[in-house]
């Protein structure tokens, strides 16, 4: 059985292939939108669309935690 690849439209994805791209439910994302508007999006009239290069700076721009780089020794 094959699947259709999800539908992108000129203004990005819609709200499902962003969740199911993070991982995360659909209702987080319309939660964000709603309180945190942390993931960035567009919307027209009931429209709305991400654009997944800008989302992923977004959660880059998150990250919190992790190992520091280690700064480079000059020789």
């Amino acid at each position: 059985m094959q699947t259709d690849p999800p539908r992108r439209s000129r203004l990005g994805v819609t709200e499902h292939v962003v969740a199911e791209e993070l991982g995360i439910s659909v209702h987080t994302l319309r939660k964000d939108r709603i309180k945190e508007r942390r993931l960035p999006f567009f919307k027209i009239g009931s429209a709305v669309r991400y654009n997944l290069d800008r989302v992923r700076e977004a959660l880059e721009a998150l990250e919190v935690g992790g190992m520091k780089p280690r700064p480079r020794r000059r020789g």
